[in-house]
């Protein structure tokens, strides 16, 4: 970062349409996670999976209690990544930033940010749902495609990201 160019937190407070959107598709995976928590399906009352081997198979269960975990997790994260969009001026860029690139490079790691809070909370949402699942009989675990395409998602919009803020020096 160039030490002379200062990043505005302040400038950057407003969302965009885009951003809007993610938050609200976000907010609504957390609602969903915590409605399959206190509404689970019935026969998953009495024991719940939490830990899944790299197959997607549960190796490991824990009470009913357990259940609220996952949301948990999902809220916390949703809330760093909340806290720190609020500190552009904190990243690190993949490019020295200028007076011509600075407002693109900040704009494009906050919308970076918010798809992968997005993709974090529905992942976390999606390991709740199939959690239940598999605690009611449902299902047998959460799929061996599961792991490959979470890396897949959260490396691709990584992958993406530093394409685009290359390509916007």
């Amino acid at each position: 970062m160039n030490p002379t160019l200062q990043v505005e937190p302040d400038s950057f407070r407003k969302r965009t349409v885009m951003e809007i959107g993610l938050e609200i598709a976000s907010l609504a995976g957390l609602l969903y996670s915590y409605v399959l928590a206190i509404v689970p399906p019935e026969g998953s009352e009495n024991s719940y999976p939490v830990h899944f081997g790299i197959t997607g198979e549960p190796d490991a269960w824990g009470s009913s209690t357990a259940m609220f975990l996952l949301p948990i997790l999902g809220t916390i994260f949703y809330l760093l990544l909340t806290i720190l969009r609020r500190m552009p001026h904190k990243f690190n860029y993949p490019v020295p930033l200028s007076e011509r690139n600075v407002q693109r490079q900040v704009r494009l790691a906050l919308l970076t940010l918010a798809w992968v809070k997005l993709e974090l909370v529905w992942s976390f949402t999606y390991i709740h749902a199939r959690s239940i699942d598999v605690a009611a009989g449902l299902s047998a675990g959460l799929g061996s495609f599961f792991l490959p395409l979470f890396l897949g998602i959260i490396v691709g919009t990584a992958a993406i990201y530093f394409l685009l803020a290359f390509r916007s020096r």
